[in-house]
């Protein structure tokens, strides 16, 4: 009697087994398809996000990003951004003065690309001088480059003015260090960012 109650279980256990692991097999097949379908919609919502804009010149212009606090500007603010300018034209020029003026040389094999590097290099925090301009009010004030736009440099000056000095009509004198060199306005006219890769002619520079 027991020996025919074990065969019975045994045939049900043989019935049952296959039907729970054909349940679960069709309960893992629901939730992959499951997890497919969140996957598509995640892709499909990627696709639908607007792309990131970038602003325009003149939206830039617009919300102010040009602009600068005029009123409450100092020329003894601006110190550490000309030695940072300085400490950044040392690495691309070098720092021994000696072997610099040699290459400043017109006759150097140096000078043009000398030349070039100065004139294609970021102005920024640099300090100029006014040598001429056709605005005789600006004739002789110097300062501190804090924005270097495509036609003009904004000089905040010693009495704590900005003053704003279109490139075209002027001629300055760079002081880096002991150095000191003239550069003609009209060959800077150029947005920093585009100088710095554009082709320069050779631009003769007037050592002081």
């Amino acid at each position: 009697m027991e020996s025919k109650v074990e065969e019975v279980q045994n045939v049900i256990e043989h019935l049952v087994h296959p039907r729970e692991k054909k349940t679960s097999n069709i309960q893992d097949l629901n939730q992959f398809q499951e997890i497919a379908n969140v996957k598509r919609k995640e892709k499909k919502l990627k696709k639908l996000k607007p792309q990131k804009k970038k602003l325009s010149r003149n939206e830039m212009k617009n919300i102010g990003l040009y602009s600068l606090p005029r009123k409450t500007m100092k020329y003894d603010d601006y110190r550490e951004l000309n030695e940072l300018w300085n400490s950044y034209m040392e690495q691309i020029l070098g720092s021994d003065m000696e072997n610099l003026k040699k290459k400043f040389d017109t006759t150097s094999n140096h000078y043009d690309s000398v030349s070039a590097t100065i004139h294609k290099s970021d102005f920024h925090g640099a300090k100029l001088k006014i040598v001429q301009s056709k605005c005789v009010s600006l004739t002789g004030q110097k300062g501190i480059v804090v924005l270097d736009t495509k036609g003009t440099f904004n000089i905040i000056c010693k009495d704590n003015v900005l003053r704003i000095v279109p490139k075209n009509a002027s001629i300055f004198e760079l002081k880096w260090r002991k150095a000191r060199f003239t550069v003609y306005g009209k060959n800077l006219a150029i947005r920093t960012a585009e100088r710095s890769v554009k082709k320069i002619k050779t631009v003769r520079l007037i050592e002081i």
